[in-house]
């Protein structure tokens, strides 16, 4: 009696831990995602489907801006350690994909980050009047944020097809690119160059602390017969007597201004 009371035991226990181990695998996601809401102030999805391990949103909103469709893939392994996966962002404008993994309370390590945003989405109040347009494409190999601050950073970000448009002209750029990396885990620093023989040279730099940040550009038409380039850049600020534009940005608390 006792010897089948135990094989019953474990029958149930084992039907159990069955029963467990199928919910962490298939646990639908449209179940899942009211019991994180809470956690994640602002952020919300419709149009949930898969599981939480694999899905799709077709919509998600950031304090009620549309941000497009949302798919990830989670690590089943992360039940055991730190967690990781894939989350990629869809949208007419925009589109990224990147490889996580949470590595602390603290810290979460991106990689193979890449893709592209509409140059559009640029305020023209930014530039004098003038739109941008084009696409910006990005690819970030390494990410890894402590406390929401970039402490290993390698990032690059190409202007394709670069235009600005004003009055209703437009002057083709060349492709532009920033490189992006750390410095000491404290400090950002970025390097603006033009790529290849363009209608536009621009050097810059760009430094970035928790404090202040500081943008210089140079800016300058390859060719001085290019006059719809050189007139927009005239808006931009007053010309050199070469014909160069010296722009500079700065912001936070220390930034002096």
């Amino acid at each position: 009696m006792r010897r089948r009371r135990r094989r019953r035991v474990l029958a149930v226990l084992l039907i159990l831990l069955m029963v467990v181990l199928g919910l962490v695998i298939w646990f639908p996601a449209r179940w899942a995602w009211p019991l994180l809401a809470p956690r994640l102030a602002g952020v919300q999805l419709s149009g949930v489907h898969g599981t939480v391990w694999s899905g799709h949103a077709d919509s998600v909103r950031w304090n009620g801006q549309a941000l497009g469709q949302l798919s990830w893939q989670f690590d089943r392994s992360g039940v055991f350690g730190h967690a990781t996966g894939t989350l990629a962002l869809d949208a007419p404008q925009w589109s990224a994909k990147v490889r996580w993994m949470r590595s602390g309370p603290d810290t979460l390590r991106l990689r193979d980050g890449q893709g592209w945003i509409d140059a559009g989405l640029v305020s023209a109040s930014m530039l004098h009047g003038l739109k941008p347009a084009g696409r910006f494409v990005f690819s970030v190999p390494t990410l890894v944020l402590r406390n929401s601050w970039p402490v290993t950073l390698d990032a690059h970000v190409r202007w394709q097809q670069a235009q600005l448009l004003g009055d209703g002209r437009s002057a083709a750029l060349g492709d532009q690119q920033l490189s992006l990396h750390d410095q000491a885990g404290t400090t950002i620093v970025g390097q603006i160059t033009s790529i290849g023989d363009t209608p536009l040279r621009s050097r810059g730099m760009l430094h970035i602390s928790p404090l202040a940040w500081r943008a210089q550009l140079n800016l300058r038409a390859a060719d001085a017969g290019n006059t719809a380039l050189r007139r927009m850049l005239a808006r931009l600020g007053k010309p050199a007597p070469d014909g160069s534009v010296q722009l500079v940005w700065r912001g936070g608390l220390l930034s002096g201004g």
